[in-house]
């Protein structure tokens, strides 16, 4: 009888972490594009020398997910790669952001 006590409740967290990943895409989808944003209007914002996007809100929203954003940005804008601790931020929010999906979907 413990047995199908457990896989019960095994099978009720798995359904319950597999119908939360749809909206989990949706919020990693969402900050990617803001981000990317914000990297875009850094830059341009740099050509012109005109106010810049502060570094703390690039990092920030870079924490909050947005580090596939913040990657595309770097690379396909080339914008901050020349600073190691924008792409280290960026690495380590993935592996953050990793980390924790993998530690959730399996307790």
């Amino acid at each position: 009888m413990a047995w199908r006590e457990a896989l019960s409740r095994n099978t009720s967290r798995s359904v319950k972490s597999i119908s939360l990943l749809p909206a989990a895409a949706i919020y990693y989808a969402a900050m990617t594009v803001l981000t990317v944003a914000l990297y875009a209007a850094d830059k341009r914002a740099a050509r012109r020398g005109s106010v810049r996007v502060r570094e703390r809100t690039l990092h920030l929203w870079t924490l909050g997910g947005g580090f596939v954003g913040a990657l595309t940005g770097q690379w396909l804008l080339r914008h901050k790669s020349r600073h190691w601790e924008f792409g280290l931020i960026a690495w380590g929010a993935l592996g953050l952001h990793a980390t924790l999906w993998i530690w959730w979907l399996v307790h």
